[in-house]
């Protein structure tokens, strides 16, 4: 992080990693197209994400989330391909559920600015080819056709919700009035809660 804010703060952001800031920055709406991979992204866009969303360039203390975030105004979504089909993606699939999967990604997108819309996925790409080829054309424009619907339903689809600057005390913890959009952010149990919950 501190090699991240000298490069931003002294202008010496390698000419790649500028250049894809100012992307970021040229576009209404980006979207980030990967296969899921081990429940998360590829490394490639790891990496990508490690370099180009720069400390002291795209976010900061006091530049972040989608209030106050370098990329506010502009919206993001992600269009994911899985193996497994999509039962196996539900709360209750053995592939573990895909809102909480991609939360990090989409959360990440948001702590730097964008509204998020939610993601677009294609199931049980990649796995067992039909037997002829005239089924795979066909699939293969079902999930055409699919991408193109959710593209045509943008700017109908509601931001996904995320905390955001308002919502913290002063040590970094959700206020007690302030609403809990996952569960990987919310409302601490209280003592007795916990009790009964690990006796249930």
């Amino acid at each position: 992080m501190a090699e991240q804010r000298h490069a931003a703060d002294t202008d010496t952001l390698p000419a790649d990693v500028e250049r894809e800031i100012a992307r970021l920055e040229r576009a209404d709406l980006v979207i980030f197209q990967f296969p899921l991979w081990w429940w998360s992204v590829p490394a490639i866009l790891k990496g990508w994400l490690d370099r180009v969303f720069v400390w002291g360039r795209v976010y900061s203390s006091r530049m972040r989330y989608e209030d106050r975030g370098h990329f506010r105004g502009k919206r993001a979504f992600l269009s994911v391909t899985t193996g497994a089909p999509e039962p196996a993606f539900g709360p209750d699939g053995r592939a573990g559920n895909l809102d909480l999967v991609l939360w990090p990604v989409e959360f990440s997108l948001s702590y730097v600015g964008f509204s998020v819309l939610p993601s677009f996925r294609a199931f049980g790409v990649g796995g067992a080819a039909p037997a002829d080829s005239t089924t795979l054309a066909r699939e293969i424009e079902a999930r055409k056709a699919a991408f193109s619907a959710h593209l045509d339903r943008l700017d109908r689809l509601r931001p996904l919700p995320f905390n955001g600057s308002q919502d913290w005390d002063e040590t970094g913890r959700l206020k007690p009035d302030a609403p809990s959009h996952s569960p990987f952010i919310r409302h601490a149990a209280r003592p007795r809660d916990r009790i009964a919950g690990e006796q249930a």
